[in-house]
């Protein structure tokens, strides 16, 4: 390898390729080699993101929105994950673009439902994630399950944007909080 015009040297390796790899290099000035180096790599292999199981509980017609995660400790900087919504609801509807969805019941419907997904790192899928939704009977606020609830109502009551500014830590007033706990 050789470059003269101080253009930065990118490593590659080969395809397939997992465990140590070096290379050595030496600076000449133009008269006199310098020193040799040695560049010691270690070159891991890419794992499957992991797909984050979710619990929900939502009032009977209300709308639920739901963030799907995931997480791929060994991705690059650069590069995104894309989240694909396996199996669909049986007793309700989604709308959106993956991985931000809202849930809403079927008119009417109290019991327990269920959204799977995987989500894909450009060349790998995780094993399939469950967003568990518990449908209640009566109002009230939509809320992760471990999650805490408290006070009167603010204005935006049990509402989609109520539970995605709670998923943030967004949403607070003097009267309730709705604060997501890590599972």
């Amino acid at each position: 390898m050789t470059d003269t015009t101080g253009t930065p040297v990118t490593y590659t390796a080969m395809l397939g390729h997992v465990g140590s790899d070096s290379f050595t290099y030496h600076a000449n000035d133009g008269t006199v080699d310098g020193s040799v180096a040695t560049v010691s790599i270690t070159v891991v292999a890419n794992t499957a993101p992991t797909a984050d199981t979710q619990s929900w509980s939502v009032a009977q017609d209300t709308a639920l929105g739901v963030i799907l995660t995931g997480n791929d400790s060994d991705h690059l900087p650069d590069a995104s994950l894309s989240f694909t919504v396996a199996s669909s609801p049986s007793h309700g509807t989604l709308s959106g673009a993956a991985p931000f969805l809202t849930y809403l019941p079927t008119t009417g419907y109290a019991g327990t439902d269920s959204v799977t997904f995987t989500v894909n790192d450009g060349a790998l899928t995780s094993a399939t994630a469950t967003v568990a939704i518990a449908v209640t009977v009566g109002g009230g606020p939509s809320v992760p399950v471990g999650s805490t609830t408290s006070g009167g109502g603010c204005g935006l009551g049990g509402s989609a944007a109520a539970v995605l500014l709670g998923i943030f830590g967004l949403f607070s007033c003097s009267s309730r909080l709705i604060r997501r706990r890590a599972d």
